[in-house]
């Protein structure tokens, strides 16, 4: 059953590994091991520590190569052939990225062991870590007890193509070491920095990036950020359509009324060839206007490279649904949603929180996951298709972490009463069984254990009850699945839910349209939250919503020609009485209309607002609309 299994997995410790009752362990424990390699090569033991929790946040990720291409905790660049990664889920196998730059290799060199020892003993990678800090600090004549002239020598460890990457990683570094860090291992180590707030590194004699290395896009000052402009252009030779360009539509946001409220995290999803990696290739298909895709920005795995493509005034199409495009920043990260253990780095978290951060405090837009959304959390905008949203950026996507980098962890905002939950499990310890399978939903095979962001959700308060399912994912009727790419009965970290029940260790939400059943023994995997909740208006049976909030067809004006597919109509979901769903405030009903510049049509790029009012709801594992005259209003219970 799933509880008996996860608790299994909960319990399990990864191979090679101490148990976090054992500090002693093979060799000494993760705090033994910097501690001692700091000594051995006269490195600050802040500065190891913080190299290390700014690749990889201590993890050695049970030895896999990471999207990179390194090892451990200290991350070790390889340079050996890279072989495809199994499994992913979503189309072929894709081969990892590969950095220019091999530090496990020199570091091997250095401490005279073999390369293959640094990638499986988590005390020899931090043992050549620190020999290859050390070896540049005497190069360069840093003394050892001056941790902040060793701000070039942590740039020159990063494995960054270029200077303003370089330095924003030793941003980082310093960023850590003077507000302190603490975390614990998925195998149970506890080991933390100490803030030390008056630590001043001295950059004097580190190369600063120029106008002339990174253009100037709309990015924090600290990023290493370039601007590659997506294509907008015809898409084919015809040019008698003018809706047939690419890849994205010039706007005037905010000041042409259409507020900036959403930014919605994506990855890429492609498989890298032998001549690309998914970041590049991202890239190159939104340079191309038959593509029909773009996104505001593109961040790569293994450094927290940064590319904007649109300008973030303009309306890139990304989400796959219109309402979402129109008032969002969509941000893709390079990498696989079932692959999310090795592409996902400290590094792109990093990068992707400062980059959200900016774009957060020059839009107003609040840093909580109503506001800050996965690709998952949007709907199909209509009934056609309406199964085939997106799932990225999936469940090893570390929304915890995430929220904790930019500001705003996820915590309680209400006392104990609150009929509002929010999921948060920890995502280290918390790794529910995951199978993926091939195209045709066949020749399943079981993950790898792994830390996830989710719960599973039943039909009743046990173990042995079914996974939840739901008509648009299983039309057929049958029970949810353990598959990743199975929305249907995962209830996510970050987002938050109408209580519904409470019964011994197991709580309930209303989610699409049922009561979803978790563990939660002790409150262990929620945390009461305020919210403003809805239900249907007295007398409903139940109501409509719908994937969009479009005007209706009537309140177009006469000089732009309506077409048919904006013609408002509900989705496959509704809301029955005696349940309620979290909401965001309520926004009148728009249509951004906009056809292809050199075509002259009239009435181009007009923003058309309606008389309708909606709410966003969190209804299961997406958010949609209702209508404000269907819904009313709950008494709050804080």
């Amino acid at each position: 059953m799933v509880a008996t299994v996860l608790s299994a997995l909960l319990a399990a410790v990864p191979s090679g590994a101490s148990a976090a009752n054992d500090p002693a362990g093979p060799s000494g424990g993760l705090a033994a091991d910097f501690a001692s390699a700091a000594h051995e090569f006269g490195v600050p033991e802040p500065i190891l520590l913080a190299v290390s929790y700014n690749l990889t946040r201590w993890e050695a990720h049970s030895g896999q190569r990471s999207s990179d291409g390194g090892f451990g905790p200290m991350d070790l660049i390889s340079s050996d052939t890279i072989a495809p990664a199994k499994g992913s889920g979503r189309g072929a196998a894709s081969p990892v990225a590969v950095s220019a730059k091999h530090t496990l290799d020199d570091a091997a060199s250095l401490l005279d062991v073999p390369a293959a020892v640094l990638k499986s003993d988590v005390g020899q990678n931090i043992r050549g870590a620190a020999a290859l800090l050390g070896k540049r600090a005497r190069q360069s004549g840093v003394p050892t007890g001056a941790i902040g002239q060793w701000y070039q020598v942590v740039a020159a460890f990063a494995a960054a193509p270029t200077t303003a990457g370089a330095n924003a990683f030793a941003d980082d570094v310093f960023t850590t070491l003077r507000s302190g860090a603490a975390a614990t291992t998925s195998d149970g180590q506890s080991l933390r920095i100490p803030a030390d707030p008056t630590l001043t590194p001295d950059t004097v004699k580190t190369p600063r990036a120029t106008a002339a290395d990174v253009p100037a896009p709309e990015c924090p000052t600290d990023l290493d950020c370039r601007f590659v402009p997506a294509a907008y252009d015809w898409s084919s030779a015809d040019h008698s359509d003018p809706n047939n360009y690419g890849n994205y539509d010039p706007a005037e946001r905010p000041s042409d009324g259409n507020k900036i409220t959403t930014i919605v995290i994506h990855d890429t999803e492609s498989v890298q060839t032998s001549s690309a990696t998914p970041y590049d290739q991202a890239i190159a298909a939104f340079q191309d206007p038959a593509d029909g895709t773009s996104s505001h920005y593109v961040i790569r795995s293994s450094d927290g490279q940064v590319t904007q493509m649109v300008p973030t005034k303009d309306i890139a199409w990304h989400a796959a649904n219109w309402t979402t495009n129109e008032g969002s920043i969509g941000i893709e990260h390079e990498g696989i949603a079932a692959q999310g253990g090795t592409w996902y780095t400290e590094q792109m978290y990093q990068a992707s929180a400062k980059l959200v951060r900016y774009l957060a405090a020059k839009y107003n837009i609040p840093l909580d996951r109503q506001h800050i959304l996965g690709h998952e959390d949007v709907s199909r905008e209509r009934t056609t298709n309406f199964g085939a949203a997106h799932w990225d950026p999936g469940p090893y996507w570390d929304w915890a972490h995430y929220m904790d980098l930019l500001g705003a962890p996820i915590k309680a905002t209400a006392s104990a009463a609150s009929q509002v939950v929010t999921i948060d499990p920890r995502y280290g310890a918390n790794q529910p069984p995951m199978t993926t399978c091939d195209s045709s939903g066949q020749n399943c095979v079981a993950l790898p254990a792994h830390g996830a962001n989710f719960v599973y959700l039943h039909t009743a308060p046990s173990a042995d009850a079914p996974l939840i399912t739901d008509p648009v994912v299983h039309p057929d009727g049958t029970a949810g699945t353990t598959r990743i790419d199975d929305w249907s009965d995962k209830a996510v970290a970050g987002r938050s839910y109408a209580m519904a029940g409470q019964q011994g260790d197991w709580t309930a939400v209303w989610y699409g349209g049922q009561k979803g059943w978790f563990y939660n023994p002790n409150c262990s995997v929620t945390v009461p939250t305020r919210g403003l909740l809805l239900s249907p208006a007295p007398g409903r049976a139940s109501i409509p919503l719908y994937g969009r909030a479009f005007p209706e067809q009537s309140e177009y004006p006469a000089t732009i020609p309506f077409d048919p597919v904006w013609t408002v109509g509900p989705i496959p979901w509704t809301m029955a009485a005696g349940q309620s769903y979290l909401a965001t405030g309520v926004f009148r009903a728009e249509n951004y209309y906009a056809r292809f510049d050199p075509a002259a049509v009239p009435s181009n790029h007009t923003l058309v607002t309606g008389n309708t009012d909606y709410f966003q709801i969190s209804y299961n594992h997406r958010v949609v609309y209702v209508k404000a005259s269907d819904v009313q209003l709950l008494p709050y219970n804080s």
